[in-house]
């Protein structure tokens, strides 16, 4: 008999073309570099004081969104 699976987060997307697809890559990075840039020495001290693995490091730059056209409506 197979164990079931502990449930884990999932975010189920639509079928995305790939400029659509690097949009939300780019988005979902700043994101996560706002997160690291305003909660970073917390989320270190949590990291430091358990055993989870590491985070990706933080892009160096702070490059802005590539622009596409008709951006305005590829996902919202």
């Amino acid at each position: 008999m197979k164990r079931r699976r502990k449930p884990h987060p999932q975010i189920h997307l639509p079928a995305l073309e790939a400029q659509e697809a690097l949009l939300l890559v780019a988005i979902c990075e700043r994101i996560i570099t706002a997160i690291w840039r305003a909660h970073g020495d917390a989320m270190a001290n949590v990291k430091a004081n358990s055993l989870a693995p590491s985070p990706p490091p933080a892009p160096s730059d702070s490059t802005p969104l590539p622009l596409f056209p008709h951006d305005d409506d590829l996902l919202f």
